[in-house]
């Protein structure tokens, strides 16, 4: 199944019919996502160092690196976007609005890892 030992190299080693077999036979109950959660915010908490002397955004921004790296994208469309454990911020936008996307960001990215 999923830990053969090997290091998978492309997605087709991962997405095959044995793993998706597996997946949908896979028993999670709310107890485990819950847990799941708990691991996430544990981890944040062990590693949060606030600096009250920095802007908050500096500080979301230290939180949101625990778990992303963060790129800076001046993309007009948007304030931000996530793909795999990048988080792409519009630096461009207002401070309040840096803030907001990082964090609904992040929560695509806490999101995926459950």
């Amino acid at each position: 199944m999923f830990s053969n030992g090997n290091l998978i190299t492309d997605m087709r080693e991962l997405i095959t019919s044995d793993n998706l077999k597996y997946l949908e036979t896979a028993d999670f109950s709310v107890d485990d996502y819950h847990d799941i959660l708990d691991q996430i915010s544990q981890e944040t908490r062990n590693n949060l160092i606030i600096d009250h002397s920095l802007p908050v955004l500096e500080n979301i921004k230290r939180i949101t690196r625990q778990h992303v790296n963060i790129y800076y994208s001046d993309k007009e469309t948007t304030s931000g976007y996530y793909i795999y454990n990048k988080l792409y911020l519009n630096d461009n936008q207002p401070e309040s609005q840096q803030i907001v996307t990082l964090i609904h960001e992040l929560t695509h990215h806490i999101y995926a890892e459950i």
